[in-house]
């Protein structure tokens, strides 16, 4: 541990985001093959998961745009032909809107099967998202070592809020069920980070 915090010291990173970037390339390097079934039980684990902590959820969903060839008859097999995305609605806060934001969907999406797994988080609410409030967001998520947000404006009550990053390649042949589930696990708590955290900067910004 005290190797690990002096090597962040020297990179000038903190020892959770050296961490993450020494388990994303022990992920690149582990991969050796490619298991259909094992992207199903990632992506079931990561819904579970962030269900379990949105308990307040109005629907959950988990589908695949993207493919013009039939439906396969394997789910497993449908995900790596498509953009698979897990959508999760919130309750509407009515009649609040738009004196202050409110959380209304999170979004996971897979933008491709490129040289990583890349993922695309998308936060929509509705209310209004002041100049100053979005910089003190994307000043709190820097410090927090997480990915920089993008600010889109979709009416005068409703915003989004975007961010990727690549969480490793995804060919996981030698790993077993236990290491997709703690991977997916990861994944779904790194999201409840954003969402936390976004819900903290408003619910001060609403305050003050």
């Amino acid at each position: 541990m005290l190797a690990i915090q002096e090597m962040a010291e020297a990179m000038n990173l903190s020892a959770k985001a050296l961490a993450r970037r020494i388990a994303w390339h022990e992920r690149l390097f582990q991969a050796l093959g490619d298991v259909p079934d094992l992207r199903l039980a990632w992506r079931r684990c990561v819904k579970r998961t962030l269900q379990a902590q949105l308990t307040n959820a109005t629907s959950v969903k988990l589908q695949v745009q993207g493919v013009k060839e039939p439906l396969p008859l394997s789910l497993a097999v449908h995900l790596r032909q498509g953009q698979p995305m897990l959508t999760i609605q919130l309750p509407r806060a009515f009649g609040a809107a738009p004196a202050w934001p409110n959380l209304t969907m999170v979004q996971l999406r897979q933008e491709g099967w490129g040289s990583g797994l890349g993922l695309c988080l998308l936060l929509q609410g509705e209310g209004v998202l002041p100049a100053q409030l979005q910089l003190d967001i994307a000043k709190r998520w820097k410090a927090a070592q997480l990915q920089p947000p993008v600010f889109e404006r979709i009416s005068a009550t409703k915003w989004e809020i975007s961010c990727c990053w690549c969480d490793g390649l995804w060919k996981p042949s030698c790993m077993n069920l236990a290491d997709v589930n703690d991977w997916a696990t990861d994944t779904a708590l790194q999201v409840m980070e954003y969402v936390l955290m976004l819900k903290g900067m408003y619910s001060i910004s609403h305050l003050e």
